[in-house]
Parts: structure tokens; sequence; C-alpha cells
């Protein structure tokens, strides 16, 4: 779940609620989350699609090149 906006509403039916996001923060982005015009870079966004698409590979036990799947499956010609 990403960030305790949303984690807070599943504490009580989940002993498991993490708060994490896979993404690079640098000064400029910081003064992007929870501000006017929040967003995070088009870089950060791809990275957490390829860490949540590969972690749930991994929780399936579907062993695969998660990288090459995740450009076939976002490709845009």
């Amino acid at each position: 779940l990403m960030g305790g906006t949303d984690g807070r509403h599943y504490e009580s039916i989940s002993d498991n609620v993490y708060r994490f996001n896979p993404i690079d923060i640098n000064s400029q982005d910081l003064s992007r989350i929870h501000g006017i015009n929040e967003r995070v870079s088009i870089d950060n966004y791809l990275n957490m699609i390829r860490f949540y698409f590969q972690l749930i590979l991994q929780i399936e036990g579907i062993e695969t090149n998660a990288d090459v799947n995740f450009r076939a499956l976002t490709k845009t010609e």
C-alpha cells in the first residue's frame, strides 16, 4: 500500500501493512510530495511498476526475466 493515507484503512483487517514506494527521491521530488501538483517522475513511476511486477511474479513462484516481460507489456509502438 502506498503511504499512510491509504495504509491506515487496512490496519484493522491486516497484520501486514507496508508503507513503501520503491522510488529514488531527490530534493526536487521532496517538494512535490504532498504538495501542490503532487507527482513522481515518469522514471520513478515505471520503476514502481517494474518492482511490483517482479514482486508479484516472485510471490506466485513464476521464474522469468521480468524486465523483458515488463518491456513487452509496456511497448508503445
